[in-house]
């Protein structure tokens, strides 16, 4: 079996089981495609695989909940995420071939999967929760903005900054993180479709990507009621730590 036959194998693994996973416990497929994937591909390519697979698997909220969009309150905030967006683009095409940035990718990797782990005993102890103030909604953006368009995982500051204007609001709180990931990821893609990076090699991996993130998710969607979600989450973000360290030693 080829090399490049394998690489397709992977893609499809990797995204199919993210967005199952995504399904049923809320983990980001992002998280799940960029702790193993940079290991064979550049982190811009991966960047780009997983901001495609972003789009899609957004699209399916976001058209079954747009009732509950509001437009005025997210506005301000997707904004500052279209500017870390900018700066992200800059700095993906000037390092993203480089084996640095693996190593940077490893320990924000690192990073976010501890902080999932810890995340329940922070949850008991938050008695309070305070609206978004403006420079909260700088700070959350422009983080979300900038680590979501160079390694594809900025859901963490966009579920923050939701979790906070819409604490008592399930279906606005989802949809305004799909939007935002949608508005997002197409102003990235956009940028780097202008700037010559999406390589008809890479279309192949994309079209792999955008199946297995539909049939991964519909998957879940249908073992929802026989799965048990924290022990697969929490089994998996032990893995990913494993995987960063790797990115981080090795790269």
């Amino acid at each position: 079996m080829g090399l490049i036959r394998i690489l397709f194998i992977l893609v499809f693994a990797l995204v199919f089981v993210g967005a199952f996973l995504q399904s049923i416990s809320g983990i980001g497929t992002g998280l799940v495609v960029v702790s193993v994937l940079p290991l064979f591909m550049t982190v811009k390519d991966t960047t780009l695989l997983i901001l495609t697979i972003l789009i899609f698997g957004g699209l399916t909220a976001a058209i079954k909940y747009y009732r509950y969009i509001e437009w005025k309150k997210i506005a301000e905030f997707l904004i500052y995420v279209l500017i870390g967006r900018l700066v992200a683009f800059f700095i993906l095409t000037t390092y993203g071939e480089l084996d640095v940035i693996k190593v940077w990718l490893g320990g924000f990797l690192f990073l976010v999967a501890l902080y999932q782990l810890l995340l329940p005993r922070f949850s008991k102890k938050e008695t309070t929760r305070k609206y978004p103030n403006r420079l909260v909604s700088f700070t959350l953006g422009i983080l979300a903005g900038i680590v979501g368009g160079l390694f594809g995982i900025g859901g963490i500051f966009v579920a923050t900054f939701f979790i906070m204007l819409y604490p008592n609001q399930r279906f606005s709180y989802i949809v305004s993180i799909q939007v935002s990931a949608i508005i997002s990821s197409i102003f990235s893609i956009s940028l780097h479709a202008a700037n010559g990076d999406i390589e008809a090699s890479l279309l192949a991996y994309l079209i792999v990507g955008i199946i297995a993130v539909i049939l991964g998710t519909v998957v879940g969607f249908k073992s929802l009621d026989k799965t048990k979600p924290q022990t697969i989450k929490r089994n998996l973000l032990i893995l990913i730590l494993i995987a960063s360290l790797n990115l981080m030693l090795f790269s």
